[in-house]
């Protein structure tokens, strides 16, 4: 189960929400709250062009977005993917999670649009491929940031590393 947090008030109070997500086109990707939701958005043909935008929860559109009015963006940046253990019960389970920022267009500060997680560290690992190759492929500059691979990360008794870091990337709109 993929998990994630939308809205500035799921962000400060860190409630996560379940999420189903899909990569639209080249360069888009579309977060709904339940697969249901994106099934009737896939398939109802009654729904109106209103009722099927309102099953969308969040539209990414990594070439884009900078020309959209009010949006006053420079590009987006994919965190690198962190692991660590959260509460779920009484037991304490591997979580993985990174976020997508956006960059204004001054490239100074950021704000965070989306944050991604989820117990699965291969599924969250395929969405963060999923973004990161999205970025590649939308012509943007590209940039890698190394992270220190012993941040974050818990070994068991064997001397196996739990957790994975996927590295970051960053891109800018500057080049389209």
């Amino acid at each position: 189960e993929l998990l994630a947090r939308f809205s500035l008030k799921s962000m400060l109070t860190k409630k996560w929400r379940s999420t189903f997500w899909i990569a639209f086109g080249k360069n888009q990707m579309l977060f709904f709250r339940s697969k249901h939701d994106f099934d009737e958005w896939a398939a109802n043909p009654y729904l109106s062009t209103i009722e099927r935008n309102l099953l969308v929860k969040t539209t990414i559109d990594f070439k884009n977005d900078a020309y959209k009015p009010g949006f006053n963006m420079k590009g987006y940046k994919v965190s690198s993917i962190k692991s660590k253990y959260i509460r779920d019960g009484k037991t304490k389970r591997m979580a993985s999670n990174f976020k997508l920022e956006r960059f204004n267009a001054r490239g100074v500060s950021t704000s965070i649009v989306i944050a991604l997680g989820g117990k699965n560290a291969g599924e969250v690992g395929a969405l963060h491929a999923v973004m990161c190759e999205m970025a590649r492929k939308c012509g943007h500059e590209v940039s890698s940031e190394t992270v220190d691979a012993d941040m974050g990360m818990d070994s068991d008794a064997e001397g196996s590393v739990f957790g994975s870091d996927y590295g970051s990337i960053g891109f800018s709109f500057s080049n389209v």
